[in-house]
């Protein structure tokens, strides 16, 4: 998993607890590491703490250890991947990224998260980096809208005082809470009909993603 062109520029033993990527990956690393050095029994055990256990993945090409050894240590390395390949949400790396001070990379991931159907990444890309660019920004507002939403409508809902949402029976004060839909540049019927060639594009590489049977 690698940004696009637009975007371009063992904690358990110790009390820790390990969810999600980390504890897959951390499991399936420790488990091939016990295997490995069976053999290796009489030099002493070492200590498996979180980073160590990191680092030992890191120094054997693990880019998923990179990837936590970011998150977790600010070890910025994963950045120098040419070839980054990693089961992450992009937009979650794009963060990360801004976190570790390797802002050159935030673009990159943010766009990549897009072109993988992240509507949270497109409504950014169209109110930051993309939004003076008429065709990029199309191009998102396209394909969030084949995707099923329309990202220039206002979002509001009425809420309760403390954020539940409102109850007719219940009544008292009432509050809105949500957000503005994006604003548009207006563009002619060219830039519209590029825009949505792109975004059909996106789109249907998308649909085989999810579904590789469909191209059979």
């Amino acid at each position: 998993m690698c940004p696009g062109n637009w975007g371009k520029p063992k904690r358990q033993q110790q009390g820790e607890v390990l969810t999600g990527v980390e504890k897959e990956w951390a499991d399936g690393f420790a488990a091939r590491l016990q295997i490995g050095s069976k053999s290796k029994a009489g030099r002493g055990s070492r200590a498996n703490t979180v980073k160590s256990l990191l680092q030992r993945g890191a120094e054997l090409g693990q880019h998923d250890a990179l990837l936590l050894l970011a998150d977790r240590y600010g070890d910025d390395r994963f950045f120098d991947l040419k070839e980054p390949n990693v089961h992450a949400d992009p937009l979650w790396i794009a963060d990360l990224a801004d976190r570790v001070g390797r802002y050159e990379w935030t673009l990159a991931w943010t766009v990549l998260a897009a072109e993988q159907g992240s509507i949270p990444a497109m409504k950014h890309l169209l109110q930051s980096e993309h939004r003076n660019d008429p065709l990029k920004a199309w191009t998102w507002f396209s394909l969030a809208k084949l995707l099923g939403t329309d990202l220039t409508r206002d979002n509001y809902q009425a809420i309760h005082e403390d954020g539940s949402d409102y109850d007719d029976d219940v009544g008292g004060p009432m509050f809105a809470d949500g957000e503005d839909g994006v604003l548009l540049l207006a563009v002619d019927e060219h830039t519209k009909a590029s825009a949505n060639t792109a975004a059909q594009a996106f789109f249907q590489a998308l649909q085989l993603a999810r579904n590789p049977s469909a191209s059979r």
